[in-house]
């Protein structure tokens, strides 16, 4: 699968995976799926109790990180507060695609950039030296 289509592929299953998330989480439909989701509430009062994040179960196989209950809460709190926060399902929608395109267009800048500071192995910048010593770790 080309870059492209597996940006736009894992785009596409976030912004799946999050409205899902809305839907169950906030709306409680459908209740199959919202009953796997546990709001995030520490034994202590934390800075983290007020901002609406949900419980991810811990989970050591990569199949198993693949569940709705594992992978809905990762993205889910990934998101930032006013998505979090919205209060109705269009809105939310609208404010998650613009988050998303974002995320992944910022994403993608920063690597055309990263491509195009390439010179030629006896000519590299030093943005092309930190880039490469990364890739031998």
């Amino acid at each position: 699968m080309s870059q492209p289509a597996l940006a736009a592929c894992l785009l596409r299953t976030d912004f799946k995976l999050a409205t899902l998330c809305f839907n169950s989480h906030v709306m409680r439909q459908p209740d199959y799926l919202a009953v796997t989701l546990d709001r995030y509430e520490p034994s202590r009062s934390l800075r983290s109790s007020t901002q609406h994040l949900l419980s991810v179960p811990f989970c050591n196989t990569v199949l198993g990180k693949r569940r709705f209950s594992v992978a809905a809460p990762l993205v889910w709190n990934s998101l930032p507060l006013d998505l979090r926060t919205a209060n109705s399902l269009p809105v939310f929608k609208n404010n998650l695609k613009t988050f998303l395109f974002r995320r992944d267009f910022n994403y993608a800048t920063e690597r055309l950039r990263l491509h195009h500071a390439v010179k030629t192995h006896d000519n590299r910048t030093g943005l092309d030296r930190i880039y490469h010593a990364h890739h031998y770790f």
